[in-house]
């Protein structure tokens, strides 16, 4: 489970994203577990993007 908080970095193991992310380090701000796109992160890139749980990467958990 991913929580607001959690570091997380853009891995995107089935290649849904454009690939610009792919790498990129951030910061989970926002968890909507109704939506398409349920994981709002801060990315250290300065973008605020949306993605699947599929697309993400926990490197820090907030709850450890």
């Amino acid at each position: 489970m991913m929580d607001v908080g959690d570091r997380i970095i853009v891995t995107d193991k089935h290649e849904t994203t454009n690939g610009k992310f792919v790498g990129v380090k951030g910061k989970i701000l926002h968890v909507d577990v109704d939506s398409i796109y349920p994981i709002t992160v801060g990315l250290n890139n300065g973008d605020l993007e949306a993605f699947t749980r599929e697309e993400l990467t926990i490197i820090e958990s907030e709850s450890e």
